[in-house]
């Protein structure tokens, strides 16, 4: 396992300094959701446990830390950053020296470009310098471990905490009920596509671009299919596996325009919700009961899909992260509430995303005042 600890950064506006620097510059651009200030790169560790030990002493940071400029390091392969020159980063930084991590020389940034080639310097030079004084975003406070795997298309992030704390639950889980949790990253956007088995009757939720096939093939006793929202991605298969499987189709009723309109205009298949899920509403299937949250904000009908002590969020909330408020049917008065909403629900739970990896609602509740105020600043 290739592992490192990080906080996870986000920036107010990054596709417009991308836009910024094209033709001055070419190289490769860090996914907007890979962003992040490395605290400690272990590189290949065949045992992650001993590290998470160590990072168990290690408390978050305080609050955010502003991101402030732009620079550029490196010889052979430069490194086009934003800079992170807040003293509480070093101060943190002596704590993972004291609890046993060799950090060597500590330059706190965020990378944004490996560069491969400048093909206007003057230009390059101005646009530092044009951005010498900006604030460009934060480093969220959280810290934590992260495994990266390369791939032809770039790294991809898993947290090892969430990986951990879900296995453990799904264990303590299964001692009490016959539960078990698939989940498959599905087409561009990949959208998790989830098949939770609940004493051998199986609901899929969120089947997106492509998600038939392996939804067939890992289905035994398929018995309805559950939507969070209605955005094309997590409906994609909806029509074909209702024709397949014969089974119904449970979505918010304020997404009900989406599945059947096409209101972005990206070809999906249109299908009809055999139930229209009202609000915050519990209800039951094959003799389970499912309850879905209202938090709408991303959607109209943006919904939480409840099962046990499991949320399947869809676009509402990600790991250290929240779904987009600027979209067409969108509403960011909305999200607020929303926000408000899930920052006060008691006890904990383990959040299964529509994008990414898993999460724990405690941990997410830890960034939502960050996120509550990005959303109140942008109204």
């Amino acid at each position: 396992m290739r592992l490192f600890i990080a906080s996870k950064a986000t920036l107010h506006d990054y596709a417009q300094i991308r836009e910024d620097f094209e033709g001055i510059v070419s190289g490769k651009w860090v996914e907007e959701a890979n962003l992040h200030l490395t605290w400690y790169f272990a590189g290949e560790v065949d045992d992650p446990l001993p590290i998470l030990e160590k990072l168990s002493q290690i408390p978050p940071l305080a609050s955010p830390v502003t991101l402030k400029g732009l620079g550029i390091f490196g010889r052979r392969h430069k490194i086009l950053h934003a800079k992170a020159g807040d003293k509480r980063l070093w101060k943190k930084a002596s704590e993972f020296k004291k609890a046993g991590f060799e950090l060597g020389r500590f330059h706190p940034h965020v990378t944004l470009s490996r560069i491969k080639r400048i093909h206007d310097s003057e230009a390059f030079w101005q646009k530092l310098k044009d951005y010498r004084h900006r604030k460009l975003g934060e480093i969220t406070p959280e810290i934590a471990l992260y495994e990266s795997t390369l791939t032809e298309k770039g790294p991809i992030y898993r947290r090892i905490e969430a990986e951990y704390a879900k296995m453990v639950t799904l264990n303590e889980r299964e001692e009490r009920i016959s539960m078990q949790i698939k989940m498959q990253p599905m087409g561009p956007y990949q959208t998790n596509c989830y098949i939770v088995t609940i004493d051998g009757k199986d609901f899929i939720i969120d089947p997106g671009m492509g998600a038939t096939e392996w939804v067939l093939q890992n289905v035994k006793n398929p018995v309805a299919i559950l939507n969070t929202h209605g955005h094309f991605d997590h409906v994609w298969s909806n029509a074909e596996l209702k024709e397949k499987l014969d089974i119904p189709i449970y979505a918010p009723e304020g997404d009900l325009f989406m599945l059947e309109n096409d209101p972005l205009g990206q070809g999906t298949p249109p299908s009809e919700a055999d139930y229209a899920v009202k609000g915050d509403e519990t209800v039951e299937i094959a003799g389970e009961k499912i309850r879905y949250r209202h938090f709408p904000g991303h959607t109209p009908g943006c919904s939480v899909i409840e099962i046990g002590d499991n949320w399947f969020s869809g676009d509402f909330l990600f790991q250290q992260s929240i779904g987009r408020w600027d979209f067409p049917a969108s509403s960011g008065e909305e999200m607020l509430g929303s926000l408000q909403k899930a920052q006060q629900i008691a006890g904990d739970y383990t959040i299964y995303p529509g994008h990414g990896p898993a999460t724990t609602l405690k941990a997410e509740q830890q960034v939502m005042p960050y996120w509550i105020e990005q959303v109140r600043r942008s109204l």
